[in-house]
């Protein structure tokens, strides 16, 4: 076999001694620290959870908290705790009814979970009659007063996205309320 030549500036490869068995094992216990290192790196960091689930998990509870925060005790036929529907009157029993908005603007704005923002609804003026908000407005003026319904859309303008660490801390919250609620 014919050797080519080197570039010029180039040095010849020069071999290397073989390892000995002291060496050898140092390596192999150097790889296995770092193996050990990276799985306890992998394992000890928490999962993050996306944001959708995250923004599920906070509507939920503030779904449940704001129906049933307007419940009463019904004990008829309804069969215990029971809403009416802030726009037409309807009662049905809670898990029946919709958390509806008076201003819709996503579940990541903050505006959907302010407490005057949200009543239960029955599921016909909440999705069939698209919240009836001329009649939900004066609700909300009757409830709270005057300029609520201006506050609530100027919160939606100025209002950011919440962020992973806010829509965790509101599902907490109301998941806490929700059981207080049903428990106790």
């Amino acid at each position: 076999m014919k050797r080519t030549p080197l570039r010029p500036g180039t040095k010849p490869l020069r071999r290397r001694k073989p390892l000995t068995a002291k060496q050898r094992s140092f390596l192999k216990h150097k790889a296995k620290e770092r193996v050990r290192q990276l799985w306890t790196e992998k394992v000890g960091k928490p999962k993050l959870q996306p944001i959708k689930t995250l923004t599920d998990r906070a509507w939920s509870a503030f779904s449940k908290y704001v129906r049933l925060r307007d419940c009463f005790e019904f004990s008829s036929m309804l069969g215990g705790m029971a809403c009416e529907c802030v726009t037409c009157g309807t009662k049905r029993v809670w898990t029946e009814m919709h958390a509806g908005h008076f201003v819709h603007a996503g579940r990541r704005n903050p505006v959907s979970y302010d407490t005057r923002n949200i009543n239960a609804q029955c599921p016909a003026c909440n999705t069939f009659k698209h919240g009836q908000l001329d009649v939900y407005g004066e609700r909300l003026t009757m409830f709270y007063g005057p300029g609520v319904t201006d506050e609530l859309r100027a919160m939606k303008a100025q209002s950011k996205p919440l962020s992973r660490t806010e829509l965790h801390e509101i599902a907490l919250k109301y998941e806490a309320k929700v059981e207080e609620m049903l428990n106790g």
